[in-house]
């Protein structure tokens, strides 16, 4: 039992999905801002909210970066498992036909 690797792939595959959200709500922060920009009337707070954007743009890149990996990694992880878990079928499933 010590050597059995344990996966629960529909949390991962949940956790995958989720840090995709996590990602694109980044990648769609600039528009939020700028409609918030728009909708303010003082020019200082909008010079306030264009100075953070501009300043977040390469912590956002890093950000998502770093997400963008995170997804292909559980993605690729899920398929693998999946892939091999089918391979192990097929091949009892083979076995057992032999042994008939």
């Amino acid at each position: 039992m010590a050597n059995q690797l344990i996966v629960d792939l529909p949390e991962l595959e949940i956790f995958g999905r989720r840090l995709a959200a996590v990602r694109q709500g980044l990648l769609d922060a600039p528009k939020r801002v700028d409609q918030s920009v728009a909708d303010v009337g003082s020019g200082e707070l909008r010079s306030a909210l264009e100075y953070f954007e501009d300043n977040w743009k390469d912590g956002r890149h890093r950000m998502d970066q770093t997400l963008d990996a995170l997804v292909q990694m559980a993605e690729r992880i899920v398929t693998g498992l999946q892939d091999t878990d089918q391979k192990l079928r097929d091949a009892i499933d083979k076995s057992k036909q032999k042994s008939v």
